[in-house]
C-alpha cells in the first residue's frame, strides 16, 4: 500500500504525520486503515499530540476488531493524561463490550492511571450491559488506579448498576480490601448491599462491611438498617451478631439492633441476637428495657426465659428493670419456664423490697404447689429468712 510506504520511507516530519492520517480516514477498509495507523505507531513514534489524532483517525472504522487493535496498541504506548482520554473516549463507539472491554483494560495495565483517567473509565463502563465485562474493568480500576475517596465511590456506584448480585458483590468485597476505606466509602457500600435481592450476596457484603468498620455509630446504623432488608432470618442473624461483636457500641446502635431484633419471625434466631445484645450491651437503663419488651414478642417461652435470664444477670442491672423482667416472667403460662426465671434473680436485688414483693406477687402466678414452694424457699434463703 501507498500510505505504508510513505510511513516506511518518509521523513519523520509531523507535516508527513498529518498527511498520512488524514488520507488514512479516506480508506474504506477497516483493515487498511489499521495496517497504516499501526505502521505510524511503529515505525515513527508519534507525541501525544499525534497519538490523540490517530485515536481520532479510528472513528468511522466499521470493524469493531480493527478498531480495537488500534486502541489498544495506543493505550500500551502512551502514558500522557490527555491521549488515555481520547482513548477511552473512542473505545465508547465499538459496539461488542467485550472489545470494548479489552481496551479499557488496555489503558488501565499501561502507565498507572491517574484519578482522571479511573474515572472516565469507570463513566465508559456505565453505558455497558454485560455484567462479566463491567465487573472485569471495575476491578481492575481497583488494582491499578489510585485509592480516592472519589475513585472508590464511583466504582461502587457503577456496580451498583449491575445485574447479577454476585457480580456486583464481587466488586464490593474488593473495594473492602483497600486499607483504610474511610466511613463515607463503607457508608455507600452499604448503600450498595442493600439493593441487592439475594440475602446470600447481601450477608457477605454486610459481614465483610462490619469485619472492617470503625465502631462508628453511622456506619454501624447504616449496617443495621440494611440488615433489616435481609430476607433470610439466618442471615440477618449473622450480620446483627457481626455488628454486636465490635467493641464500645453506642446505646442507638443497640437499640437500632434490639427493634431489628424484635421483628424477626424465628424465636431461635431472635433470641440469639437479644442474648448477645444483653451481653455486649452497658447496665443502660433504656437498652435493657428495650431488650425486655423485645423478649415479650418472642412465642416461644423457653427462648423468652432464655433472654429475661440474660438481662437479670446484668451487672449494674437497676431495680426497676428488674420488676419489668419479673413482670414479664409472671405472664408466662408454664410453670417450668416461670420458675427457671425466678430463680434465676440475684439476691442482691432480693434484698430491695420494691423487687421483693415483684417476686412475691410473680411466685403466686405459679400453680404448681411444688414450683411455688421451691421459688419462694430460695427467696427466703437468700434473703436471710428461715
Amino acid at each position: 500500500m501507498v500510505l505504508q510506504k510513505v510511513v516506511e520511507t518518509a521523513p519523520a516530519d509531523e507535516r508527513v504525520v498529518e498527511a498520512v492520517l488524514t488520507a488514512a480516514q479516506t480508506l474504506g477498509s477497516a483493515g487498511d486503515r489499521r495496517m497504516v495507523l499501526l505502521a505510524l505507531l511503529d515505525r515513527r513514534n508519534p507525541g501525544p499530540a499525534a497519538l490523540v489524532r490517530l485515536v481520532q483517525a479510528t472513528e468511522g472504522m466499521t470493524s469493531p476488531g480493527d478498531t480495537r487493535a488500534v486502541l489498544t496498541r495506543v493505550a500500551q504506548a502512551a502514558d500522557d493524561p490527555r491521549v488515555l482520554a481520547a482513548v477511552v473516549q473512542a473505545a465508547t463507539r465499538i459496539g461488542p463490550e467485550g472489545e470494548r472491554r479489552q481496551v479499557l483494560l488496555a489503558v488501565l495495565e499501561g502507565t498507572r492511571p491517574d484519578a482522571e483517567t479511573a474515572l472516565q473509565t469507570l463513566k465508559a463502563v456505565e453505558g455497558m450491559s454485560a455484567a462479566g465485562e463491567k465487573r472485569m474493568v471495575l476491578l481492575k480500576v481497583l488494582e491499578r488506579a489510585p485509592a480516592e475517596p472519589r475513585v472508590l465511590g464511583a466504582v461502587i456506584r457503577t456496580a451498583a448498576t449491575i445485574g447479577p448480585d454476585g457480580e456486583c458483590r464481587q466488586v464490593l468485597l474488593a473495594v473492602l480490601e483497600k486499607k483504610d476505606p474511610g466511613v463515607e466509602t463503607l457508608l455507600e457500600i452499604v448503600k450498595a448491599a442493600e439493593k441487592l435481592g439475594s440475602s446470600g450476596e447481601k450477608r457477605m457484603v454486610l459481614l465483610k462491611v462490619a469485619e472492617v468498620a470503625p465502631a462508628e455509630d453511622r456506619v454501624l446504623g447504616a449496617l443495621v438498617e440494611a440488615a433489616a432488608t435481609i430476607g433470610s432470618e439466618g442471615d440477618r442473624r449473622q450480620v446483627l451478631l457481626a455488628v454486636l461483636g465490635k467493641k464500645k457500641l453506642g446505646k442507638e446502635t443497640l437499640l437500632q439492633v434490639v427493634k431489628t431484633a424484635a421483628g424477626m419471625g424465628a424465636a431461635g434466631e431472635r433470641r440469639m441476637v437479644l442474648l448477645k445484645v444483653a451481653q455486649a450491651a452497658p447496665a443502660d437503663e433504656r437498652v435493657l428495657e428495650a431488650l425486655v419488651e423485645a423478649a415479650r414478642t418472642i412465642p416461644s417461652e423457653g427462648e423468652r426465659g432464655q433472654v429475661l435470664t440474660g438481662v437479670l444477670h446484668k451487672e449494674g442491672l437497676r431495680g426497676s428493670t428488674a420488676i419489668r423482667v419479673l413482670e414479664t416472667a409472671a405472664a408466662m403460662h408454664s410453670d417450668d419456664q416461670k420458675a427457671r426465671v425466678l430463680l434465676e434473680v440475684p439476691e442482691s436485688h432480693l434484698r430491695d423490697q420494691a423487687v421483693a414483693a415483684a417476686y412475691t406477687e410473680a411466685a403466686h402466678t405459679l400453680r404448681s404447689g411444688d414450683r411455688y414452694k421451691q421459688v419462694m424457699s430460695v427467696v427466703f434463703e437468700k434473703r436471710g429468712q428461715r
